[in-house]
């Protein structure tokens, strides 16, 4: 059976600073705005990332993703650390066009 998560509120979800998710799934992270650290690991084909301006941190493993875009200036404009680890299916990375990139 597929497992049904249930998140708080909305305003709730925008007070999360730091997450850490093991996903067999895609699952909704949009409404998790507030974050500033997320590190997430993906067993699918694709993954939904977070609308979270203030994002600095970002650990990605997912084997099966072709393509992560984090080209949005209004949601990975901050981003400072960026960790991409067994991601073997990974074909195309959009970086932000910040500048501020510190660790790839």
């Amino acid at each position: 059976p597929a497992l049904t998560i249930v998140w708080p509120s909305r305003a709730m979800l925008r007070r999360v600073q730091s997450l850490d998710l093991h996903l067999a799934a895609p699952c909704p992270l949009r409404s998790f705005s507030g974050l500033r650290e997320l590190a997430l690991r993906a067993d699918g084909a694709s993954m939904d990332l977070p609308d979270a301006p203030e994002l600095r941190s970002l650990a990605v493993e997912a084997p099966g993703v072709r393509t992560l875009d984090l080209s949005e200036w209004t949601s990975f404009g901050e981003l400072r650390e960026l960790r991409v680890v067994g991601c073997a299916s990974l074909s195309r990375l959009e970086l932000p066009p910040s500048g501020v990139l510190r660790t790839a």
